[in-house]
């Protein structure tokens, strides 16, 4: 639980104030399916901007909140292309792995509707979602999915329990 006072951010411990040290940045991206679609330079651009300022802005955490890409699995090839262009973008993210396996900063890609096989009926499966941004794209890392269980948008706040929401 994490209360705010009028100076810092109060996190409750084992019932005890603890006053948070260091103020930090987590970083949202929401809806970036038209990006995928038609400008992925944008989505790149977003990307970018978040590793530059990682550390000025005190960035500890990025997230995307889901619809990752317009047309779930419709069209040519499952819609592969849509699909690349977020994974690329969400790479930006990672930098080099061969050099830094955890990446350059801890981050999820939720599944949003428009990120179905049908877009908007869950019960169609997330294959592409599956392929690109399963649990496997973190396993070598410190922080994954694992250990941060976010699925929905409704789940980011009680999965991340130190975020103040």
């Amino acid at each position: 639980m994490i209360r705010r006072s009028r100076k810092c951010w109060i996190e409750i411990l084992e019932s005890r104030y603890v006053a948070a040290v260091d103020p930090f940045t987590i970083a949202v991206l929401p809806d970036t399916q038209f990006y995928s679609e038609t400008v992925p330079s944008i989505f790149n651009a977003q990307t970018d901007w978040i590793v530059a300022q990682r550390q000025a802005r005190n960035i500890v955490f990025a997230t995307q909140l889901g619809d990752l890409v317009q047309n779930g699995e419709r069209g040519a090839n499952r819609n592969l292309t849509e699909w690349q262009r977020a994974d690329a973008a969400m790479d930006r993210l990672d930098g080099n792995l061969a050099s830094n396996p955890d990446g350059v900063l801890p981050y999820t890609a939720l599944i949003g509707n428009h990120d179905y096989v049908t877009v908007s009926d869950k019960t169609s499966g997330n294959a592409r979602y599956q392929e690109f941004f399963s649990p496997n794209r973190y396993a070598d890392r410190i922080l994954t999915p694992r250990n941060f269980p976010i699925s929905e948008h409704s789940e980011v706040c009680s999965a991340v329990q130190w975020i103040p929401c």
